[in-house]
């Protein structure tokens, strides 16, 4: 699926970015703010936006429903790391689901499968980071009696 990401912490945006990638989404765009989350999903038009609940700029609600009346997204996960005052607007809305921060893998499969009413997208192996396993050295054949150093006084 395409889509995008709307958050003030671009490393929170790099982390969310990871995180579609292992689940074989894509990332087409990001904001840093509600206005610019509505521009990119005008300009987009992705399959879901990721949207921050906390923007200073507009409220949740109106970045919200902009993003769905206007068909910019067909769904939207909000990512809030605190009670939402405006919770009770977000659960009247369609394709619309609630995540708490952190995000782990588990919980975006499972948010995305919500708001899109798709199976729960599987995460593709990730390749190891560390090196090659090495060879064991073999282990040092014992010294014959007549190898080792004698000492004499």
């Amino acid at each position: 699926m395409r889509i995008i990401v709307g958050d003030p912490d671009p490393k929170h945006i790099a982390y969310v970015k990871q995180i579609l990638g292992i689940l074989n989404h894509q990332m087409v765009g990001s904001a840093g703010d509600g206005t610019a989350t509505l521009t990119v999903g005008r300009q987009l038009t992705p399959d879901v936006a990721i949207v921050y609940a906390h923007f200073t700029d507009l409220r949740l609600g109106r970045i919200v429903q902009s993003l769905l009346q206007n068909n910019y997204v067909k769904a939207v996960i909000i990512g809030a790391k605190m009670p939402i005052t405006e919770i009770e607007l977000i659960n009247t809305l369609p394709n619309t689901t609630i995540v708490m921060r952190p995000f782990t893998v588990q919980k975006m499969a499972e948010a995305i499968a919500a708001v899109t009413g798709t199976p729960v997208p599987v995460a593709r192996p990730v390749a190891p980071t560390a090196s090659a396993p090495q060879p064991v050295a073999a282990a040092p054949k014992p010294a014959s009696p007549f190898e080792r150093p004698s000492f004499v006084r």
